[in-house]
């Protein structure tokens, strides 16, 4: 008797413990940029619906461009399904602009030349990620220059 008690207070346990993930699996991902970044796709790129995942970085000529050399080094050494590169700003080294012209190769690249990002709440500080689904966001992160490596598996997590 003893044992069907347990049994059955333990299956209980185990009923209330999948109802509350799936309660907590189910609920939309919120960003508080959610509705700058959309305006700013729909007003720069002509965009209504993400139908992608999204890299926006900032090139802006700089001294060193350590950060940026290191983000497009990355993607130009790893070819990420379902990205599209969003290039904010212009530069004049050399090296920058090989790196770009190789990764036009491999990504479809939009262009935002005039930093016209800046006029909108999106969020953007470090380069930024954003991940959708069927028009939805999934999650948008800020890259930093050293966790660029777990780019590929942010997108992982969602697509595989």
């Amino acid at each position: 008797m003893n044992l069907l008690r347990n049994t059955f207070t333990n299956f209980k346990k185990i009923k209330l413990l999948i109802t509350f993930i799936l309660i907590t699996s189910c609920t939309e991902y919120t960003y508080e940029y959610e509705d700058g970044l959309r305006l700013y796709f729909k007003d720069q790129f002509k965009i209504s619906k993400f139908n992608s995942n999204y890299y926006i970085i900032s090139i802006n000529n700089c001294n060193t461009c350590l950060g940026q050399k290191l983000n497009l080094s990355y993607l130009n050494q790893h070819k990420i399904k379902y990205l599209t590169l969003i290039i904010v700003g212009k530069s004049e080294r050399k090296e920058i602009i090989d790196l770009l012209n190789s990764l036009s190769k491999k990504y479809i690249i939009l262009k935002d030349p005039d930093k016209n990002i800046y006029q909108y709440s999106t969020g953007l500080g470090k380069p930024l990620l954003i991940i959708t689904k069927n028009n939805k966001l999934k999650l948008v992160k800020n890259i930093n220059d050293t966790s660029i490596k777990k780019l590929k598996s942010y997108l992982n997590k969602i697509y595989f």
